[in-house]
């Protein structure tokens, strides 16, 4: 017990001491900002070799070499732009993502799911990361059972017939 409490007696004295000194030392500080200093002065010299690179849609160009570098060869695939479809602009379609659509399901069906999904995000404020797949897990089934619509069952020749008979 004794040796508890003068080990008790030593540590609360060291540390009345340290507290007096109020925190860590001027000299110690003075080391630790230099340190980090060092360490910033560092980051900017590898900022420096690695150069400025702007990515684009298309590619990049390289400031260091001058050179463009195709998005293909970077990425693996360039990214395509969406465009916006219905009355609210809120459904975002790639042109490849809207053929495939149509090509499928008709020009007139394709134009009732735009339009069902549009009120929908519109009504709701309900986001989504990829609506041709909103379009093709659930807006095509709620357009069919709206009905009034032709669902695409009429096979593609005959589509093209038929649209140009209707237009």
């Amino acid at each position: 017990m004794d040796r508890d409490l003068a080990h008790w007696i030593e540590t609360s004295e060291k540390r009345a001491a340290s507290g007096r000194l109020g925190g860590m030392a001027k000299r110690k500080q003075n080391e630790a900002n230099k340190a980090n200093a060092i360490s910033d002065e560092q980051n900017e010299a590898n900022k420096a070799d690695i150069g400025k690179v702007n990515d684009t849609v298309t590619g990049i160009e390289n400031e260091i070499t001058d050179e463009y570098i195709p998005a293909e060869t970077v990425k693996g695939k360039a990214k395509m732009s969406k465009q916006k479809y219905g009355n609210y602009q809120r459904v975002k379609l790639t042109d490849a993502e809207r053929e495939s659509l149509i090509t499928e399901y008709g020009k007139t069906f394709f134009e009732a799911c735009i339009k069902e999904l549009d009120e929908y995000k519109q009504q709701t404020g309900k986001k989504y990361n990829d609506d041709n797949l909103a379009i093709r897990k659930w807006v095509i089934d709620a357009v069919k059972k709206k009905g009034g619509v032709s669902d695409g069952s009429i096979k593609t020749e005959q589509r093209s017939e038929y649209d140009k008979i209707s237009l």
